[in-house]
């Protein structure tokens, strides 16, 4: 008999006994066991109360039995979501910083790309007050690809970043960003902590500098323990950007990096080889097809049992909407002294996103201010269970 005594020390949750119930079949059904057999094993799991059935033996001791342990995945858009703010004016500082001539191209950049979604919003429709289903907000959200393609092609025609190769932007990155170090007892901030002494130094001022959102590195810690997969879906123009900021090594493998880079020579913008091509990622439905090919390339070489894992999704703005909502658990970052655009967005299509600290566990939407917020909350029970 498989099914013995209670033992209090070692429950199994609800989801665990269904977790279980099901390896057990494919083990029956690998060994090619009776139906009645595992039918027998699933009645007696369930015949005690939540919380008290256990596998055991009431005379010799059986074999033990563990449940399959099942990989979590964690993406991350990067700008206003790893960082606190977005970084697009710190690659254009870059681009300046060589080349002072560069900077008129980028303010008419900027101006035209601003008129240019000015003139989007005001003839698409339905307006915003009048979109009122996921559906048709992700489609208004797609009609803005014709706007960012023409910033794009500005961006590669303009020769802003024509003299930048790959490692000037990774160097950049681990120049720009803000990194906080004990130093006598206090938190100290200081720019270019990462420096290498063989890099080209660019000087950045206060407003162009990156500084990681509170508790990012203490989540990736816990993620990593918990041997977590982790990956960054971003718009970002530049990926070897985003290698230098993070310190990619202690982070994440590149290849778990899905985000456009910088052709040189040239300075054209292009996404990530995906076999179609290297189109550039700029939408909502873009950075949902960069998620769906990451998820499936860390999965790629799982066990069954490994792929029965969560993905969690955090972002910050509406390109993130399709991510958020497919993930198992989508994670809205959200500064506390006011309502996000994005927050806004999904309450006015009919969507609930609680803050995490009214968050009970359980998968959907919930909203933080930071990493440490989410934490320090229930929300990281969904992951752990």
């Amino acid at each position: 008999m498989l099914v013995g005594p209670v033992n209090r020390q070692h429950p199994l949750s609800h989801s665990h006994k269904v977790r279980l119930s099901l390896h057990l079949l494919r083990h029956c059904a690998a060994k090619r066991f009776s139906f009645p057999l595992w039918s027998s094993i699933h009645k007696a799991l369930f015949s005690f109360p939540p919380h008290t059935a256990r596998l055991a033996s009431t005379s010799t001791p059986s074999p033990s039995f563990t449940l399959p342990k099942m990989k979590n995945i964690i993406l991350f858009d990067f700008d206003g979501t790893i960082t606190a703010h977005d970084t697009i004016n710190v690659l254009a500082s870059l681009a300046a910083a060589r080349n002072p001539h560069t900077t008129p191209l980028w303010e008419d950049i900027v101006t035209r790309y601003v008129a240019d979604h000015a003139d989007h919003l005001k003839s698409y429709k339905p307006e915003a007050k009048d979109r009122t289903t996921l559906a048709q907000e992700l489609k208004f959200l797609e009609s803005l690809g014709s706007v960012e393609q023409k910033s794009v092609d500005r961006v590669g025609g303009s020769g802003l970043f024509a003299a930048l190769k790959g490692e000037d932007f990774k160097a950049f990155g681990r120049q720009a960003v803000v990194q906080e170090k004990p130093e006598g007892g206090n938190i100290q901030k200081t720019k270019g902590a990462a420096i290498h002494d063989d890099e080209p130094r660019v000087e950045a001022e206060d407003e162009e500098r990156v500084e990681l959102r509170n508790g990012f590195r203490e989540f990736v810690d816990v993620a990593q323990k918990k041997g977590w997969e982790l990956g960054i879906v971003s718009i970002n123009w530049s990926r070897e950007f985003i290698e230098g900021v993070l310190g990619i090594k202690d982070l994440v493998a590149g290849d778990r990096i899905k985000a456009n880079g910088i052709r040189w020579p040239g300075g054209k913008v292009e996404g990530y080889e995906d076999g179609n091509g290297k189109k550039v990622l700029m939408t909502v439905e873009d950075k949902l097809r960069a998620m769906r090919d990451l998820v499936n390339e860390i999965r790629s070489d799982w066990t069954d049992d490994e792929r029965g894992g969560k993905v969690a999704y955090f972002g910050d703005s509406t390109t993130d909407m399709a991510c958020l909502v497919e993930a198992d658990l989508g994670v809205v970052i959200s500064d506390e002294n006011h309502e996000s655009k994005l927050l806004k967005v999904l309450k006015r299509v009919g969507l609930d996103v609680p803050h995490v600290k009214e968050c009970n566990g359980g998968e959907g939407l919930v909203w933080a201010k930071d990493f440490d917020q989410f934490l320090s909350s229930k929300a990281i029970e969904t992951l752990e269970g």
